[in-house]
């Protein structure tokens, strides 16, 4: 007589673990557009530009501020030597030293998407024209402003609390003597953050 297949229960789905899923990410980067967003395609460029720039920034900085062994051909850091041509006197090291530009590129993607969200929302919602856009206007820009704190600000919440509470044991792990150093900053100006 045939063996019946004992049904095998799936593994209970641990959202963590399927974050790192190797193939769902491969799937998703691969993913293209729906026809009707392909306009904003141009957007992943600036994205891509913008945080390339700021991980070379970061990753210069960083070396050179944790102890590199020939910091001194890099930039000096006494009075210059007018006969030696620094690295960082170099065209290319523009991009290092003016990294913190990219930082524009976000505000102006941030700002950008928050104006296409806002008006995809008006002409959704006010099919009237520009008159009943004007007339209830003191409705929708507070809603708007609205959506975005509570967009926001549960972020900065939670990385607020990271910072006050995590990030001096982050470095030395259970080997840490204090953690008075950011408890003492925030507790007094947590509110002064967001």
């Amino acid at each position: 007589a045939p063996v019946a297949a004992v049904p095998v229960a799936a593994p209970a789905s641990n959202t963590f673990v399927a974050c790192f899923n190797i193939q769902d990410i491969w799937k998703s980067f691969r993913a293209i557009r729906p026809p009707g967003k392909r306009e904003y395609n141009f957007l992943d460029g600036i994205r891509v530009w913008s945080m390339s720039w700021v991980i070379l920034g970061h990753s210069y900085l960083n070396w050179l501020f944790a102890g590199a062994s020939n910091a001194a051909i890099l930039l000096p850091f006494g009075p210059p030597n007018p006969n030696y041509h620094y690295v960082l006197q170099k065209f290319y090291m523009m991009f290092v030293e003016y990294a913190f530009f990219s930082v524009d590129s976000f505000f102006f993607l941030s700002g950008l998407l928050a104006t296409l969200s806002m008006w995809h929302s008006l002409q959704r919602n006010y099919s009237g024209g520009g008159a009943e856009v004007l007339r209830k206007s003191y409705a929708w820009i507070p809603l708007a402003y609205l959506a975005r704190v509570l967009r926001i600000v549960p972020m900065m919440m939670f990385v607020t609390a990271i910072q006050w509470q995590l990030s001096d044991q982050l470095p030395g792990g259970y080997h840490v003597v204090t953690r008075d150093q950011y408890n003492g900053y925030c507790t007094q100006d947590w509110y002064k953050i967001l």
